[in-house]
């Protein structure tokens, strides 16, 4: 994998020291007949921080949009037995599986050769794969060397994502309901490729509805218990997600996001309507507290 030193990937909260696996997980969804999405982040340089994570914002925004459920962000370093176990068990528990990075001609850029290991399928060299990275580097007057026909190399029974950016293309490769994505690491590649793996990965049967609206007087920890009861109140169907915006103690604000995955989108909305007037209204009652923190009053 080789770094980009422009990559504006953010770097993760929960990163350790080490090569450790990192995950961040969202509350589960009630709804039973949602598509889950897990996208796995490959690479040293993710790991350890050099390089900082845009894509996996990226790819969960594509897929959430689209009415999909992603479940988890996992980064994972060039290890091909750690690569091949979370490939292999993300596949098999989960609708789609994508992931970014290790599909160049390096050393280390070893993706399809780890998930090949943990399906049990022989790496061939896949004739359309190399006949355009073949022309890509004519076209440079370039030699096809060893490690150019590497990025040829795929599973059997994969099929290919054309790279329209860069020169090692994607995998799709499928089995039953399950779906596994693998695209490069280099997230303006990635992104060329996006809109394909959206249109392979098929309908999601929800559609991704949300509102934001701001407060302010109000502390994120005093709302809390508020927010526990209206979630509570709506049985999960409506996610409550406050984001603070700035000093909790001196100038409370916040953003209130509402979002839902649902069948129902005009449901969906009254809901949300409903749960901003009942915040709106609480905030209200909070401001006219004689104990209200935050306030100064």
């Amino acid at each position: 994998m080789s770094p980009n030193p422009q990559d504006s990937r953010s770097p993760s909260p929960c990163l350790n020291s080490g090569y450790s696996v990192i995950h961040f997980m969202q509350v589960k969804s009630p709804i039973a007949n949602m598509k889950e999405v897990s996208i796995i982040s490959i690479g040293n340089e993710i790991v350890k921080g050099r390089t900082v994570n845009t894509n996996a914002t990226e790819i969960a925004m594509a897929f959430t949009e689209t009415g999909f459920y992603v479940s988890r962000h996992v980064s994972i370093p060039d290890d091909c037995k750690t690569i091949s176990e979370t490939l292999t068990a993300s596949f098999k528990e989960f609708h789609i599986t994508v992931t970014t990075g290790g599909l160049g001609p390096t050393f280390d850029d070893m993706t399809i050769k780890c998930l090949a290991r943990g399906l049990g399928k022989k790496l061939t060299l896949n004739e359309e794969a190399l006949n355009i990275i073949e022309e890509k580097y004519k076209g440079l007057k370039l030699p096809l060397t060893e490690e150019r026909r590497k990025m040829a190399l795929f599973p059997e029974d994969a099929k290919i994502i054309k790279n329209s950016v860069g020169t090692a293309p994607g995998l799709f490769y499928t089995l039953d309901s399950h779906k596994i994505f693998c695209l490069p690491g280099v997230p303006k590649e990635m992104r060329s490729m996006l809109p394909e793996v959206l249109n392979l990965s098929g309908k999601s049967g929800l559609n991704y509805v949300s509102m934001e609206f701001n407060i302010s007087g109000v502390m994120e920890s005093s709302m809390a218990p508020f927010v526990k009861l209206l979630m509570r109140e709506y049985e999960n169907s409506i996610f409550i997600k406050t984001h603070p915006v700035s000093d909790e103690i001196n100038d409370p604000k916040l953003t209130v996001e509402l979002y839902s995955l649902s069948d129902k989108i005009g449901e969906a909305k009254v809901k949300m309507a409903e749960i901003k007037n009942k915040i709106e209204k609480w905030v209200d009652n909070q401001r006219n507290s004689k104990a209200l923190p935050g306030t100064g009053k």
